[in-house]
């Protein structure tokens, strides 16, 4: 059974090997954002939580 065209065994290309890297550093940039600039995540927090803006 074939998944997707990948050899079993087959080593990530280019991208394979850069998606945790960008993943990481996405989370990073959001992590700053979310301190620096509160105001679009605090925008997405439901109101039923007991303290959104905490």
């Amino acid at each position: 059974m074939k998944a997707l065209g990948h050899k079993r065994g087959a080593r990530p290309g280019r991208v394979g090997k850069a998606a945790p890297y960008a993943l990481g550093g996405l989370f990073m940039v959001s992590g700053v954002l979310h301190f620096a600039a509160p105001g679009p995540f605090q925008a997405i927090m439901p109101r039923g939580l007991p303290a959104p803006r905490a």
